[in-house]
């Protein structure tokens, strides 16, 4: 049985991976692939443990799994607190609308999150795409809210893909 590594062991370091499916620099926007899990985070996260257990879902950025409201079209996140990119900048509410509206322009899986409000028509007309109606977000409080067009329950899931991942100001609004 593998044993867990301690936390210290998680920082730094170079990861190489030999997947020949990934861009460079691996744009999750550009390739679906798992691989990407161990460099990107989002708001949900399968466990990182083997066996059915892997298929457990967690929180990951997000401090916990909301509960649907509104009849099953609203989920409300709260972030955790000081999370970085690997720049040292904050992770940011609003960095989680920047990389769904970039993933639903461009990116490869947009109909997993068409159901947000605005996300059809974002595939449709990816240069004007604009999700403010269907993603919420207030930096100052660390929280993003979803709105869909209809309940979704798989929609937690969805966010647990390697699409659906923040992107920082200044991240290219074309796939590298």
């Amino acid at each position: 049985a593998a044993r867990p590594f301690p936390s210290a062991s998680h920082r730094g370091g170079t990861l190489t991976v030999a997947d020949t499916s990934l861009t460079d620099p691996p744009d999750p926007a550009a390739v679906y692939s798992y691989a990407l899990t161990a460099v990107y985070d989002g708001l949900t996260a399968f466990r990182r443990s083997g066996g059915a257990a892997g298929l457990t879902l967690v929180p990951d950025l997000a401090k916990t799994l909301p509960r649907p409201t509104a009849g099953g079209t609203t989920y409300t996140f709260t972030l955790r607190r000081g999370i970085r990119y690997s720049n040292g900048n904050l992770v940011r509410a609003s960095d989680f609308r920047r990389g769904l509206q970039r993933q639903l322009s461009f990116g490869l899986g947009a109909d997993y999150y068409k159901g947000i409000l605005g996300g059809s028509a974002c595939i449709k007309h990816p240069n004007r795409c604009d999700l403010s109606a269907g993603i919420l977000t207030d930096d100052a409080a660390g929280r993003v809210t979803f709105r869909l067009v209809q309940a979704d329950p798989d929609f937690l899931y969805k966010l647990g893909l390697p699409l659906a991942v923040p992107a920082p100001p200044g991240a290219p609004s074309h796939v590298i």
